[in-house]
């Protein structure tokens, strides 16, 4: 029987312009694929690892599931189409693995709304952040038609379901900074994430 929600942690990336595979990051002395797992644990819940191909990954806790992209080569897109497939929940919150300031009151407020809606995605000013949202059971004939073109764009299937924007004056309220966006894709951004770690120590 599905559970109402599970969180999927997206690990599929390159890491090209980090210059390494972001699963064996580490942040204050700590792995950051497993720090985003530890923060999303707090929701309850069941966590999903979804990689993009099978690989050795970083030691996790035994609650977590681990699964490979079903649809290879596709991206974040292939990504939330397999957490969401194979995690048997109802909905899925999706965040990427390079996110370590995730904020709980955020994520749990996401989490609230989606009941009655297909995605639940914060709307900022820079556009959507569809790599920090939730995803219902009802995007999955949507994700199938647009995985059957060329498009890899997350929100190209957003017109065909029912879509809940949560606006910036929420996110400002629930995310001060919106550090909960943040991602670490380049040695700068790792930098700039090492010292917040050890600033906030």
């Amino acid at each position: 029987m599905a559970v109402e929600f599970a969180s999927i942690v997206l690990a599929g990336g390159m890491g090209r312009r980090l210059g390494r595979d972001k699963l064996w990051l580490e942040l204050g002395g700590e792995n950051l694929p497993r720090m985003v797992l530890r923060t999303l644990s707090a929701l309850g819940g069941p966590v999903v690892l979804v990689l993009d191909r099978q690989k050795p990954v970083p030691p996790l806790p035994h609650s977590v599931k681990v699964v490979t992209d079903l649809l290879p080569g596709r991206g974040s897109l292939g990504g939330i189409y397999t957490g969401l497939k194979l995690a048997d929940a109802d909905r899925v919150l999706a965040v990427a693995c390079d996110m370590p300031f995730l904020s709980i009151p955020l994520l749990r407020h996401l989490l609230k709304l989606s009941p009655d809606y297909d995605v639940v995605v914060p709307r900022l000013k820079g556009g959507l952040e569809p790599l920090h949202a939730v995803y219902g059971r009802g995007c999955l004939g949507p994700m199938e038609r647009l995985l059957g073109t060329p498009s890899n764009r997350i929100f190209d299937f957003y017109h065909e379901v029912r879509v809940q924007y949560v606006g910036e004056e929420v996110v400002d309220r629930l995310s001060p900074g919106h550090m909960s966006f943040f991602n670490i894709n380049t040695p700068a951004d790792l930098k700039q994430a090492q010292r917040l770690v050890k600033d906030a120590a």
